[in-house]
């Protein structure tokens, strides 16, 4: 069995030499090379995570309990904290759920460099820009269902700030965004309507709303919203905002530079709220809510976007893909031509 461990002083970034609040890159190979931190022990912690029970993810991963248990306490020792909640079950800490989103993403780029330098069984790549989590709802099983029909074609997700996804289709940087955006000028870029969802407020469990079981305009005025600049919560703050200052008290808008489990961190512990898709509420955030809301414009409709004259035969079976679970469909252009 994991043992709870108290949170320490001494993480392992404490150990770390910094310049200029950036921590040496040297210093950090040196200290990987220490063993203090091992990929094995990252690679369980994200499957303890997935299956919040220790005898199921070392099933999967094909290795005893125990040896699960032993590294994943010595990782917990290394950062100085716990990074799992073992009251009820077996959930990520707040400060674990950061941890992990970087080390996901981290064993992730080195996945995309193993498979882009030595899989050459894959013909293509598709680079998407995905706003919002993919752990479940339409977005998660179109992704799904494409990797099962192709499996040839590596499928590159990222997350790309509002405000670049046009450039970066254009300049095919990116393949395709699913997104609440939409091309409304004359433009080279494509677009279909896929699905529907509406978006809720994360509130922290120490908010005075907590006890609301649906939120209203009057019940968040004045209040501080944080957004990322990166994934959903530019383009849903841009379209709840009119509605949001129609009333006597404007919201008060914070931009975070960070990823979505810092955001669900902030609001827990700052009694900041965030407009968010209903996904979210899958990631069982520790101290964190999520309520309708009543009365505004909270339905948002996701679209596929992509460059007409990206021929890429990657983007051409995700097309197809499409016309599959969300059936045939006419490309449409930006509105305006």
């Amino acid at each position: 069995m994991l043992q709870e461990m108290p949170e320490t002083n001494d993480t392992a970034a404490d150990q770390l030499p910094d310049h200029g609040g950036v921590q040496d890159p040297m210093a950090f190979r040196r200290y990987l090379i220490s063993g203090r931190l091992s990929l094995i022990a990252l690679a369980e912690a994200l499957t303890v995570a997935e299956f919040h029970n220790i005898r199921r993810a070392a099933a999967a991963l094909s290795i005893m309990p125990s040896a699960v248990s032993t590294r994943i306490k010595a990782l917990e020792e290394t950062l100085g904290y716990p990074l799992f909640d073992r009251r009820h079950g077996i959930r990520p800490t707040l400060r674990g759920h950061v941890f992990l989103d970087f080390a996901e993403r981290a064993l992730g780029l080195i996945a995309q460099a193993v498979s882009a330098a030595g899989n050459s069984r894959r013909a293509s790549a598709l680079r998407i820009a995905l706003q919002s989590s993919a752990t479940s709802g339409p977005q998660a099983r179109l992704l799904q269902q494409f990797s099962l029909s192709r499996p040839d074609i590596f499928l590159i997700p990222e997350e790309v700030p509002p405000h670049d996804l046009a450039t970066s289709l254009r300049k095919r940087r990116l393949d395709i965004a699913l997104t609440p955006w939409a091309p409304n000028g004359v433009d080279i870029l494509m677009f279909r309507s896929l699905w529907h969802e509406h978006m809720m407020v994360a509130i922290s469990h120490n908010d005075p709303l907590i006890h609301r079981d649906i939120l209203t305009r009057e019940d968040i005025a004045g209040r501080t919203f944080v957004v990322r600049s990166q994934g959903i919560g530019a383009s849903l703050m841009e379209h709840m905002l009119p509605w949001l200052t129609e009333g006597s008290q404007t919201p008060n808008i914070e931009e975070l530079h960070a990823g979505r489990d810092a955001l669900m961190l902030s609001v827990a512990n700052n009694r900041v709220l965030a407009l968010v898709m209903p996904t979210m509420r899958d990631l069982h955030i520790p101290g964190v809510a999520f309520r309708p809301l009543h009365g505004g414009p909270t339905t948002v409709t996701i679209h596929a976007v992509w460059s007409r004259y990206n021929s890429s035969p990657a983007l051409r079976a995700f097309l197809k893909t499409l016309a599959t679970i969300f059936g045939p469909s006419g490309d449409s252009p930006p509105a305006g031509r």
